[in-house]
Order: structure tokens, then sequence, then C-alpha cells
């Protein structure tokens, strides 16, 4: 016997084992697993007694020489990847195993947030906050897309919601250190290096930027 056909008859009797071993626990699953395992069991019985593997294996072992065609303009290989059943044109995965690696585990885009109705400021990023303090419509719109992934449709209506609901806040870094834009107090005190340098002593709001003095 050929070392070939002595490898296919010690896996097909490694494989009767495990049929033996998973019929014995009686299930459904198992059943199923070991008619999976017959079939295969079968394909190397073929083998091993008509010397020859069968048509369903074949294409496995070699498309060429079993006269599997390609499909016109996908000879190429350095164009094309794929057995000539499933051809399909190479792409910078393809030639880059590492950046498939990591367009497969790398940060996902977040799936979009469709209802913003219970979102409000305490759930905005720091680049969100900020935009709606300086009164930049821009930069705020491009946050919430980049933080939820809302249409810009979306993003405009939920900006004007916004901008209702916290009126004294849009903008509010842009106002003058001479009065309390929240509560209209004069009693302000303005404290060097401050990421915001006006306090109003009254309602303890903080307002403006260091650059604004």
């Amino acid at each position: 016997m050929s070392d070939q056909k002595e490898k296919v008859v010690q896996i097909r009797d490694r494989l009767n084992n495990i049929v033996d071993e998973v019929m014995r626990e009686g299930d459904q699953e198992a059943h199923v697993i070991a008619c999976c395992l017959a079939l295969a069991i079968e394909e190397l019985e073929k083998f091993l007694y008509d010397d020859e593997w069968t048509p369903s294996v074949a294409p496995y072992r070699d498309d060429r020489k079993f006269q599997i065609p390609f499909k016109k303009g996908e000879e190429d290989d350095s164009a094309f990847v794929g057995p000539p059943w499933q051809r399909k044109r190479t792409s910078v995965f393809d030639k880059y195993p590492t950046l498939a690696k990591l367009k497969k585990t790398g940060i996902k885009r977040p799936q979009a947030q469709t209802d913003l109705s219970s979102r409000d400021m305490t759930d905005w990023s720091q680049w969100e906050r900020r935009a709606f303090r300086e009164g930049d419509r821009a930069n705020y719109m491009r946050a919430l897309r980049k933080e939820t992934g809302v249409t810009l449709r979306r993003a405009r209506e939920y900006l004007d919601e916004m901008k209702v609901r916290y009126s004294k806040m849009w903008g509010i870094d842009d106002k003058p250190g001479d009065k309390c834009p929240i509560c209209c107090s004069k009693d302000i005190k303005t404290v060097q290096n401050a990421q915001h340098p006006f306090w109003c002593q009254d309602c303890k709001s903080h307002w403006g930027y260091p650059w604004s003095i």
C-alpha cells in the first residue's frame, strides 16, 4: 500500500473512532456531527477502493489539471485571486495581509444613533461642549456626527433644539467678562490661567477663555 493510502486509512480509522464517540452521547447534535463525518469517511473510502478522488474534491486538488477554465480576463494572478469558480479582483488588503488584519480588528465606526431625544449636554463629548460654548455651528455638527453617526439634516435639527434648550450656553465663551451671561450679575471674579477665567460670584458660572482677558 502506498504511503498516501496508508495516511488515508489512518485518518479514516480516526474519523470512525470519533463517530463512535459522538454517537455514544445519543443526542441530536451528536447525530448531526456523525452524519457530517460519515460523508468525509465515504469520500476517503472511494479513494481507497476506486484508486481516485471523487469529482467533488477534484477542484481543490488542482483547478488547472481538471480543466476548470477562468472567465475571460480573469487569468492574471496579479490582478485576480481565488479559484476559477470564485475569482475576485485583488485589493490592497490582498497584497498587504497586515492591513487586512487591521481592517478586521481596528476601531469600528460607531453605529448611527438615530434617536437623540434623550441626549443632553451631560452626554456630549469635550469637542461638542467646546464648539457649543464657542457658538461654532459647523464644528458642533461635525463633532455630533462623529459621535453619533447621524445624518447632516438630523444634526442641524438637533443643534437647533439644543440652542433653544441651552440658549444661555450657546456662544457663552465669546461673551465679555463684565456681566454674567447666566444671571446678569456684575460680581465677577477674574481667575488667571483658568480654562474659563470669568467666575460669577452669585450663580458660580464660569465662562470665557484665557485669551479673552
